[in-house]
């Protein structure tokens, strides 16, 4: 028999022996019966000396408060359950073979055998007594020599070999019955434990699917909303900045165009925050784990959000370190995390009036680790609410949804982020009216030298968006909207272009150009059995030369894309901004260029 680990192994017993206390007593039943009709009934013995009627009683006595333990103190009976039913056996075996052995008994004399004794106390044993094989087998066996011992004579004469063989036959057949019932048991046990743990996994994935159906109802209803108001709003304002041009309001003009693309701004913000989250929920993130150097990332913040606290009258300090910092993890993911955090501080956190008030970001290293604070001296958060915080959606006292205190989707993408990242973890310490100190604590060391990482998201510079004046650019979109927005980009970029809703169309645009391609743009989900990457082949294949391209798509799965994708092939999820855009290209008529000039 296989055992268990050793906690599992102490969980099958404790069930062993609790079922063992229906069988001891039913055994205990049948030899209290017995053991009356010998003392009630002269005829069943040889003789009734007064020294067999002693032992009798003392067994009789020993059996009822074995039994009165086993129905009455079932818990101690449990827990102590090889003492208590072991010792009964011990006992009564023993005064078995006492009776057999007394002198006057004269039993073997009169024809009394004291093999069916002997049978019946070993069946009880084994049959009925969950008892260790080892205790129950050494029980029975120094009980069988014992009785052959003491009472030779029963176990001579012609039919002595046989008596003996169904000894020896009923304690080998015994130990079977043991082990078998305790293998049975065992793989019982086992089976159980399965079954509870599948019927757990079931509870626990129902539940999970329940609160993640609760969380994407909540959630739907809440992007239904976050969605729909910036749309109407850039309705409302287009329709004022027509106005304003008919009736040749500049001022106007101006106003509600920069309220529509403040509305666009703030639609395509949630965007791609839930977009982002579902990445990071499907997986299809790409996940780099590598070193990063933090300083630069520091100095991005700073300028990121230096202008903001000015304007709110609130100090941002971000003290980045003067040595080098490499720390593991991935580029992209740590720079959104900690963009949020800072976002969230200067957000929630105002001068009023008192000097002192702002945001502070500090790096500590030590063995091996290093630990980001964000502390702010804003609003802070209540400790009911700490748990909330991470949900999509979910904001300390802004029911009204006022978004400038933001779309509440900033902790929610910070805590799916950190999820996939290993050896990061995020505690937080806040008091409200005091404020609150996101600290994120991940594997980092100084250094002197070491690869400079490239940083996430830097900001195009007017140079880079210079070289695409004069560019010859290829564009695949069946939208006709966004393919004519497109168009006007480029056409402001200073960029030839030919364009068209799938390659055949764009060739036929092409055809007047007679010029070297640099770039070619296409979207990704495209009419007539072709997406993007079919169709860029196409396209190389007819200009004869592996044009650097670029892939625009509103797909999760940017995993599956990218490996599909051929050599010189970046892929851009959409919504993205001009400047996201832009980099691709400018980078793809680079290589262009580079490629020209080999």
């Amino acid at each position: 028999m296989t055992a268990f680990e050793p906690e599992i192994e102490r969980s099958f017993l404790r069930e062993y022996r609790r079922a063992g206390l229906a069988w001891a007593r039913y055994a205990c039943i049948a030899a209290i019966v017995l053991v009356a009709l010998f003392l009630a009934v002269p005829r069943l013995s040889a003789n009734q000396t007064t020294a067999v009627i002693l032992i009798r009683f003392l067994m009789l006595a020993i059996l009822l408060l074995t039994f009165w333990i086993l129905n009455w103190r079932s818990e101690f009976a449990a827990d102590r359950y090889v003492v208590v039913v072991g010792m009964c056996s011990f006992l009564i075996m023993f005064g078995i073979a006492t009776i057999v052995a007394v002198p006057k008994f004269g039993l073997v004399k009169q024809g009394f055998s004291p093999l069916p004794v002997v049978l019946f106390a070993l069946f009880l044993n084994y049959g009925f007594l969950r008892l260790p094989v080892r205790v129950v087998s050494s029980l029975c066996l120094a009980f069988s020599v014992t009785v052959v011992i003491v009472a030779p004579e029963g176990f001579e004469g012609i039919g002595s070999l046989r008596l003996m063989l169904y000894l020896v036959a009923v304690n080998l057949l015994g130990l079977v019955l043991t082990r078998s019932i305790e293998f049975r048991e065992r793989e019982l046990f086992t089976q159980r434990r399965r079954a509870e743990a599948a019927q757990e996994e079931v509870e626990r994935r129902a539940r999970a699917a329940e609160e993640a159906h609760q969380e994407k109802t909540r959630l739907l209803a809440a992007v239904s909303h976050d969605l729909r108001q910036p749309m109407v709003a850039a309705v409302f304002h287009l329709s004022a900045l027509k106005g304003g041009l008919e009736k040749g309001d500049v001022t106007q003009a101006v106003r509600q165009a920069n309220r529509l693309g403040e509305s666009i701004d703030t639609l395509g913000a949630t965007l791609d925050h839930l977009l982002t989250a579902a990445r990071y929920d499907s997986g299809t993130e790409p996940i780099r784990i590598g070193l990063v150097e933090l300083n630069p990332l520091l100095r991005r913040l700073e300028e990121s959000f230096a202008s903001d606290a000015l304007a709110k009258g609130i100090e941002l300090r971000i003290r980045v370190p003067e040595r080098r910092l490499m720390v593991t993890s991935d580029a992209m993911t740590l720079w959104r995390v900690l963009l949020n955090l800072v976002s969230n501080s200067v957000k929630f956190t105002h001068a009023e009036g008192r000097e002192g008030r702002g945001v502070l970001v500090r790096v500590r290293v030590r063995d091996g680790l290093c630990r980001i604070d964000v502390a702010d001296t804003g609003e802070g958060i209540e400790v009911k609410f700490l748990d909330d915080i991470w949900q999509p959606y979910f904001q300390v006292a802004n029911a009204e949804r006022n978004r400038e205190r933001g779309l509440g989707l900033g902790l929610f993408l910070v805590r799916r982020a950190l999820d996939h990242l290993p050896n990061h973890l995020l505690t937080l310490r806040s008091a409200p009216g005091r404020g609150s100190r996101f600290s994120l604590t991940l594997p980092g060391q100084w250094v002197s030298h070491a690869e400079i990482i490239g940083e996430p998201g830097d900001a195009m510079a007017t140079t880079d968006v210079d070289l695409l004046n004069g560019a010859y650019l290829m564009l695949i979109e069946d939208d006709r909207d966004a393919r004519r927005a497109i168009e006007e980009l480029f056409t402001e970029w200073g960029a030839v272009y030919s364009s068209g809703a799938n390659v055949e169309e764009a060739l036929k645009d092409d055809e007047s150009a007679n010029r070297l391609v640099d770039a070619i743009v296409s979207d990704y989900r495209l009419p007539g059995g072709r997406d993007g990457i079919q169709s860029i082949l196409e396209l190389r294949k007819h200009i004869g030369a592996q044009v650097p391209a670029v892939i625009i798509t509103g797909e999760s799965d940017l995993a599956s894309i990218r490996r599909r994708a051929p050599a010189g092939v970046a892929v851009l999820q959409k919504p993205f901004s001009v400047s996201e855009f832009a980099r691709p290209i400018v980078d793809a008529v680079r290589t262009a260029r580079h490629q020209e000039s080999l």
